[in-house]
């Protein structure tokens, strides 16, 4: 029991407080508010999404929360960082869209390297500019793995980038770019990666539809990977360096808008 006078006090700074947390619980959500970053988990039938998130897109969930007015896709893996590198995201928030650059950098260390983008309601995608070049070009039929055909042009077999092969699976398109061969950087290569990753994993990618992208021209693949969510809405994440993580990123992906429910 609470005794004397400043027990009451303390007591009715307790009541003051509880009613003003209900009083901002009830204040509308505008785009306009000013939000302050928070990694504490909204109370709603999907926080147990919430707390996968990776950290780093944690900070945010928030604002993306009480600023935007579309589905919240975020991922809740990132391949481990390269050593003595952390994970480091740049988030562009507005109440219509969103952009968040995902770099490695050193703790104390000015600059960063860049590995993606992950970028919501954007404009459903028109063809990717490296595979329009191909679409004129003759083409053969090719066996891939777990009985996909699909076909294989070749511009020219001497250059890096210079063969590519294309084929569906469900309502996904699919496009790679590389060498001609079976060597590393080799269009057929890529397209066997990206095949039997989606397989071994067992989970289908997320969304009604998407479009994917490998483009090889360097020491490096470049992904671009579009996806529809809720009502139309498309996503698109980019990546540097190893498919496979790429499509493992894609594949964490999970809602955390708890006023839409996500078509995946």
């Amino acid at each position: 029991m609470i005794k004397g006078k400043y027990g009451y006090v303390i007591v009715f700074c307790f009541l003051i407080l509880l009613t003003s947390c209900f009083s901002n619980n009830e204040k509308s959500n505008d785009a306009s508010d000013v939000v302050a970053s928070s990694s504490v988990a909204p109370s709603s039938s999907k926080a147990e999404d919430y707390t996968k998130i990776v950290k780093q897109f944690q900070t945010i969930t928030e604002d993306l929360l009480k600023i935007c007015r579309f589905p919240i896709i975020l991922p809740t893996y990132l391949p481990q960082p390269d050593v003595g590198l952390q994970w480091s995201i740049s988030p562009e928030i507005k109440s219509n869209t969103f952009s968040v650059e995902i770099d490695q950098k050193s703790e104390g260390v000015p600059g960063a390297m860049y590995y993606g983008t992950l970028s919501e309601n954007i404009s459903k995608p028109s063809e990717q500019q490296e595979a329009k070049q191909f679409v004129k070009v003759h083409f053969k039929t090719i066996n891939l793995p777990n009985g996909i055909t699909g076909k294989e042009y070749v511009l020219d077999p001497n250059v890096v980038g210079g063969t590519a092969i294309t084929w569906e699976s469900g309502n996904w398109v699919f496009f790679v770019s590389g060498c001609s061969g079976n060597s590393y950087g080799s269009a057929i290569s890529f397209a066997e990666q990206v095949i039997n990753e989606i397989n071994n994993i067992g989970q289908t990618l997320p969304g009604s539809q998407g479009e994917f992208y490998l483009i090889f021209t360097s020491n490096k693949p470049t992904i671009e990977i579009y996806w529809v969510t809720v009502n139309g809405v498309w996503y698109e994440l980019d990546w540097q360096g190893n498919p496979i993580e790429a499509i493992k990123v894609l594949q964490s992906m999970v809602n955390v808008d708890n006023n839409s429910t996500y078509a995946g």
